[in-house]
This record gives C-alpha cells, sequence and structure tokens, in this order.
C-alpha cells in the first residue's frame, strides 16, 4: 500500500456501467463531478492520484497520475486492486441498490481508508425510510412518510399529493408526484425497482435547497446553502442549481441540516443535504453521505480548495472554518458554470 496514493473513484464514468448502458443524467452529473474531483486534486499538496474510466469515454490523462480504463466485466476486479494499492479512497457513487454502500465495504475490507462516510454510515443515511424514522424521533422536521405497501393509510392520514420514491435511489431517478390514485399506482410501480422497495411521502411545497456539509467525528459543519433546480411531476427531474442560495431560511436550514448529520455515525467527509424550505420552516428531505454535484458549483465561488481541505479533515479530524463565499454561481447537473452574479 503507498504511504499517499488516493483512489478516485466515479461509478457510472468510472467503469460500473460497463458493457451496459448508464443512466444519462447520472452519468452527466457523475462526469461532471469526476472532473471537478480531479481538478482540485492536481495541486501541489495532494496526494498522487490513480481513477477509472468506463473505456467508451475519454478522459483527460495529465488530471490523474493514472487513468485505468474498465472493460466490461472488469469493474469488480480493477476495483479492489486499486484500493488495496491506495492509501485513501475516494468514492462518488449512487445509493441505488446499496452501490455506494458495497463499494465502501470493498475498500474498507482491503484496508483503504474511504475519504468519507464508513459503510454503516452509508447504509443508514441511503435507506430513506428508516432515515426519515431517525430524524423525526429526533424531532428534526421531515415529510411524513410510509412504506409503499401502506400508502392506502397515508391517502387516508393525509390525502394527495404524495410523492413516491425508492426507498434506495439517487437523484432524481424513479420520483413521481402523485395527485390522485390512479397517478399513485403509477408513480409508485415506476418507483418500485427490481430488487427494491419504495415509499410514499407528503409532497411538501416550498423551495428546493441542499446544504454542503462537512462532517467528523459525529459533528457537522455546514459550507453552504444551494439552491436546486427540481421540477416535480409523474417523473422528477434535476438540471442544476445555484451556490449560494439567498434565502430567509438560510441559517435555520443549515443548523437543522447539520443537526441531521450528527444523528448518523460515521459520516464523514463532504456530505450533501436536501431540503424544502416551506412556509413551515426548512424540512430534510434526504441525506446524501458522498459528494453531489452542487460540489460542481460550490469549488467556483471561493478560493478554498474543498477537495485539499477534505482530504486534511480525513487525516486530522478537525472540522474548519467554513469557506468565505463572495459571488453565485448557477450551474447545470453536466457541470457547466452557466454565469456569475454579483
Amino acid at each position: 500500500m503507498s504511504d499517499r496514493l488516493l483512489f478516485v473513484h466515479e461509478f457510472v464514468s468510472g467503469g460500473g456501467f460497463a458493457g451496459a448502458s448508464p443512466p444519462p443524467k447520472l452519468l452527466f452529473e457523475g462526469l461532471a463531478m469526476l472532473r471537478a474531483l480531479l481538478a482540485d486534486l492536481a495541486g501541489p499538496m495532494c496526494p498522487p492520484i490513480v481513477t477509472t474510466i468506463d473505456d467508451r469515454l475519454d478522459l483527460d490523462p495529465a488530471q490523474a497520475l493514472e487513468v485505468v480504463p474498465i472493460t466490461p466485466g472488469s469493474h469488480r476486479t480493477v476495483f479492489r486492486e486499486l484500493a488495496a494499492a491506495a492509501h485513501n479512497v475516494w468514492i462518488v457513487a449512487p445509493e441505488t441498490g446499496g452501490c455506494l454502500a458495497t463499494l465502501t465495504e470493498l475498500a474498507e475490507a482491503v484496508g483503504a481508508r474511504p475519504v468519507g462516510a464508513t459503510s454503516t454510515a452509508i447504509r443508514i443515511a441511503s435507506d430513506k425510510l428508516r432515515l426519515s424514522r431517525r430524524l423525526a424521533e429526533a424531532g428534526i422536521p421531515v415529510p411524513r412518510t410510509w412504506p409503499a405497501a401502506d400508502a392506502g393509510i397515508a391517502v387516508r392520514e393525509i390525502g394527495f399529493p404524495l410523492v413516491a420514491k425508492p426507498v434506495l435511489g439517487a437523484g432524481c431517478e424513479g420520483i413521481g408526484l402523485a395527485n390522485d390514485s390512479t397517478e399513485l399506482a403509477h408513480v409508485t410501480q415506476q418507483a418500485t425497482r427490481p430488487g427494491g422497495t419504495a415509499l410514499v411521502q407528503e409532497y411538501i411545497d416550498g423551495t428546493a435547497a441542499s446544504a454542503s456539509i462537512i462532517c467528523s467525528n459525529g459533528r457537522a459543519r455546514a459550507l453552504s446553502l444551494n439552491g436546486q433546480d427540481i421540477h416535480p411531476g409523474r417523473s422528477f427531474s434535476y438540471t442544476g442549481g445555484c451556490v449560494p442560495l439567498g434565502h430567509p431560511l438560510a441559517d435555520e436550514a443549515l443548523a437543522v441540516a447539520c443537526r441531521a448529520c450528527e444523528l448518523v455515525p460515521g459520516l464523514a467527509g463532504y456530505v450533501g443535504v436536501d431540503l424544502v424550505l416551506s412556509a413551515r420552516g426548512p424540512f430534510v428531505i434526504e441525506i446524501n453521505p458522498r459528494l453531489t454535484t452542487s460540489y460542481v458549483g460550490l469549488r467556483t465561488v471561493t478560493d478554498l480548495n474543498l477537495a485539499e481541505v477534505i482530504l486534511e479533515l480525513v487525516e486530522r479530524g478537525e472540522l474548519p472554518d467554513g469557506p468565505k463565499i463572495d459571488r453565485k454561481v448557477q450551474f447545470t447537473a453536466s457541470g457547466s458554470t452557466e454565469k456569475f452574479l454579483g
């Protein structure tokens, strides 16, 4: 094992779908996060890097010490070998089907240290049904949530509209809004992936937002509140966002996001918390125990190298002060920065 070698692995673009067709939206977001992360890790203070890429895609080899192409059938073997050779492993992967947790477990099993949450923390945060219950019991405002099998109870207790989503999912994949029983049957079926389960949830009307948080040793600190361009419907879509989001509930939203993260033992590094800022206050929707697309925008509005900060956090366990943000940027889901605003 190298004393410093860092293995950076973005699952969707990095070979997790080699030989198959990845979901286009997840691929665009994954590539955007990978390129942003590698750019930030190119500084002299960062360790040597190895990464992977689906052999159908291109990645500038100057951005990493080594770029390993992944061919069909080789992903799991190559991942294990590179993780075993590295000191730290920075994994960016969807929670869908337990993907992020499984890869983290593989890295832990070969002695590599994840630059982020433990596999146990990932499993807690990724299960949207159990997480909702955990947060509600602690007094964190969350939408009322039921297993999809209890959708009839949800209809009787709160009526429509209702949201259906996969219990283990990422992005807006499989999420839909229902305004009546016919639509509910459709979106629940849409949210129930093969081998997976779905939930139904109270729809909270308000401003879609996310909080960029860093965590260590049971503590959390906010980096920024971000806007999210999410379009609800029978199939939700995410097209980008802005950093930072100015909102009267910003301070309250960041405080509740940090409290939510501190309720999940083992969260570490960069964490994204999705929220809705409503007339009733901020509601936590879910916790993403990994890098999120908002990182692509956040890194452009501060002079702080966030990747270096997170690596230092992993080594020392000390939470730094939040970055100074003196400008605003809008970004797309594919990672392009649209414009700076004063």
